[in-house]
């Protein structure tokens, strides 16, 4: 279990070729489409999504930066424009027990990550067990994500070449939450991975 979240700058090695540009390459090679996540997903479709790509090295970043051996359950390029649809606030735990971000864009809009809290419940992060009640009210919420029912509780700003690595219930979603970027070059490019931890498997 980590500590809430760690940040890895020069998370893809570049010391002998660049490596974080040709991961962002083999993505943008791969190219981007809609897709419709499950019953369970807060959003009806999700734009700018990317499954080929070399997430092999990316992995291995992975396990050298956290010196774990991860178990990726599923990885993903996201691809974010002004065209894509507003973020909102969520938790991955339905996903794995941890996520990992890794920030692939090269221009100023590099965006961040932001975490919050939600105002009645005072949770930071999605629970195993919640009765119906309040289940109901956070998926509520989650899908509104208004400042009136969240406050940011941090910010990890997405600079070229960082990974950030956090528990996956927090709450969490990208910021700002509508990207000023207007195509693949002013866009936001990332890299998620929902994984496991080999030692904590049964």
């Amino acid at each position: 279990m980590i500590k809430s979240y760690q940040v890895f700058d020069n998370f893809l090695d570049t010391s002998v070729l660049d490596v974080p540009s040709l991961v962002r390459d083999s993505a943008i090679h791969a190219g981007f489409g809609n897709w419709i996540p499950g019953k369970d997903e807060t959003s009806a479709s999700l734009d700018g999504m990317g499954f080929g790509g070399n997430h092999a090295i990316l992995t291995k970043s992975l396990m050298n930066a956290t010196g774990i051996i991860a178990v990726p359950n599923l990885t993903h390029f996201r691809l974010t424009t002004k065209h894509t649809e507003r973020a909102t606030i969520h938790s991955d735990a339905h996903a794995a027990p941890y996520t990992c971000i890794a920030y692939l864009t090269q221009n100023k809009n590099q965006g961040a990550t932001a975490f919050w809290k939600h105002k009645e419940t005072g949770l930071t992060a999605l629970p195993a067990n919640l009765n119906q009640e309040t289940a109901a009210m956070l998926r509520d919420d989650m899908a509104k994500s208004s400042m009136e029912d969240w406050e940011i509780t941090d910010i990890v700003k997405g600079e070229y070449n960082r990974a950030l690595v956090f528990n996956a219930p927090l709450f969490h979603c990208r910021y700002p939450m509508e990207d000023p970027g207007t195509d693949l070059e002013s866009g936001r490019l990332v890299w998620i991975c929902h994984y496991f931890n080999l030692q904590e498997m049964k």
